[in-house]
């Protein structure tokens, strides 16, 4: 079976909408919930019968906050995948919870159908910084909620941490690592506060802008955290991501490296076949399209060679490993290790990339300075 993608669930409800967050999310809209899980549902099908016959690399449940869905619709999901892809037992399983959801029954549950692999939402183990940011759990819950999901049988739990929020220090992300050291984590995401407009961090930024770090305090705390992750044994594989050897994330690396994915649900993008699909944002128009049996795709994108050679930068070179130059000649005819020689060296020479004749990547120094690395190589 050559059919091969991985596929992620998109889940928009959620408790309450965090300070910082601007993704298409519905807090306290319980009453939605039968009719969207339901639809989703319809929309496996849909892919199905789309796709034709076909293996699931990975699979991941994201949200908004999956935690929220009721099991008896997250198990019904969960079957109807079952019924019409094929997802063999060695393959990554994720679902993304928040802390304060994590119950023993809870994670029994999720654990029986067939998830493998949690991604805990914790962004800060201090419980004054986690309320500031919006979230609603506590240190305490926090480190019960690890406990629980490793008692009932997940070995593989990621935490999400955040850094460059307000009243953050390096003695306090030194505190969150030495939790995750003692919990044994053996993946870690770390993502740098992101003051989207319209949100309400943004708006406390704007009327309070000396409650925030700068841009150097901000970088000396991210670099901070990259060098705790290393002293805990989590190696950087990704600009963003930390891991024992064994534990890098199998379903992101399909979007690093611009695998064939599939996304379900509201707003949910793909990358299939060679083009960007993403379903609407409208959940009333969600639900139209899958009533009349369509896949609710409202735009789609042919990349072309050129396009894709800038997708496969942007993306691969997140990556430690780097990019193969037999692989962008593969996928886009082109070849920087000549096209783009002058500029390679140019970027050795200051520090932000390795190459070799078989493949480039970043520096520690280039990792900081993405923007330019590129600039150079798409000129």
């Amino acid at each position: 079976m050559k059919n091969k993608f991985a596929l992620y669930v998109h889940w928009p409800f959620c408790h309450a909408r965090c300070a910082y967050c601007d993704f298409r999310a519905f807090p306290y809209q319980e009453k939605r919930i039968p009719a969207y899980a339901d639809a989703l549902q319809k929309e496996i099908r849909l892919r199905r019968n789309e796709t034709g016959e076909a293996v699931l690399s990975s699979l991941y449940f994201g949200g908004g906050t999956p935690s929220y869905i009721p099991l008896e619709y997250l198990s019904a999901a969960m079957q109807t995948i079952a019924a019409h892809f094929v997802l063999p037992k060695d393959r990554e399983k994720t679902i993304e919870l928040n802390p304060e959801d994590v119950t023993g029954p809870f994670a029994r549950a999720i654990y029986r159908m067939g998830f493998n692999r949690v991604s805990l939402g914790v962004q800060t183990f201090h419980t004054g910084l986690a309320e500031c940011i919006g979230r609603r759990h506590t240190k305490e819950q926090a480190i019960q909620a690890v406990q629980t999901l490793q008692e009932e049988g997940f070995t593989n739990v990621s935490v999400d941490l955040m850094t460059g929020l307000p009243g953050q220090t390096k003695r306090t992300i030194a505190e969150d690592f030495a939790l995750l050291r003692e919990l044994n984590i053996p993946h870690l995401s770390v993502y740098a506060l992101t003051l989207a407009e319209h949100t309400r961090m943004h708006r406390q930024f704007m009327e309070k802008p000396a409650d925030f770090p700068d841009e150097d305090e901000e970088r000396a705390l991210a670099h901070f955290a990259a060098q705790e992750a290393e002293k805990i044994g989590l190696q950087r594989y990704e600009i963003s991501n930390y891991a024992k050897e064994g534990y890098a994330s199998q379903h992101n690396t399909s979007y690093w490296k611009l695998k064939d994915y599939i996304g379900i649900g509201l707003s949910a993008a793909s990358y299939y076949r060679g083009s960007h699909e993403k379903n609407t944002d409208s959940l009333r128009e969600y639900l139209q399209w899958i009533d009349r049996h369509r896949i609710p795709v409202i735009e789609r994108e042919k990349l072309s060679n050129e396009q894709l050679y800038t997708e496969l930068l942007l993306t691969g070179l997140r990556l430690k490993e780097g990019i193969r130059f037999s692989e962008l000649r593969r996928r886009t005819g082109f070849s920087p290790e000549t096209e783009k020689k002058e500029a390679l060296v140019r970027l050795r020479e200051g520090g932000l990339i390795t190459f070799d004749d078989r493949r480039m990547g970043l520096t520690a120094r280039g990792t900081d300075l993405l923007d330019t690395v590129l600039l150079e190589l798409l000129d």
